[in-house]
């Protein structure tokens, strides 16, 4: 198992699109914050930082570097868990399913159980025309 570095996720610049993105991330953030709390300094914070991210990018350029790292670091982080969930839920379930319904198609228990060889015989000659349709 790899450990990951900060170097991977912590950006080295942001460009002005990630300074805008990050612009109206916080734009957003405090309009939610309006709504779910209905206080009045937070829909003067949305405004200003709805006009900040029009008109001067750079001014979100610091913040840009966190809300980057920030977003890389969950990216790393949920896309481990979104498909160990959908392992566990969808693969897991399949497998035993096939398990207790004896279903074996790599024929392991023939593998385990023979002393001699379980593979077996093709005896097929290759032709010009089974090269034309491989899939």
């Amino acid at each position: 198992m790899s450990t990951t570095r900060p170097d991977t996720w912590f950006p080295r610049r942001v460009t002005s699109t990630e300074c805008l993105h990050t612009g109206l991330a916080l734009t957003l953030i405090f309009l939610l914050l309006y709504y779910f709390l209905r206080d009045e300094p937070y829909l003067l914070v949305a405004m200003a930082a709805l006009i900040l991210s029009m008109s001067w990018v750079s001014f979100f350029k610091y913040p840009a570097y966190v809300w980057t790292a920030l977003t890389n670091l969950l990216g790393l982080v949920m896309s481990k868990v979104i498909l160990s969930v959908i392992f566990f839920l969808l693969v897991t379930p399949i497998g035993l399913i096939c398990r207790l319904c004896g279903h074996d198609p790599l024929r392991l228990r023939a593998w385990k159980a023979a002393s001699t060889s379980s593979f077996t015989d093709r005896d097929h000659t290759f032709e010009s025309k089974d090269l034309d349709t491989t899939f």
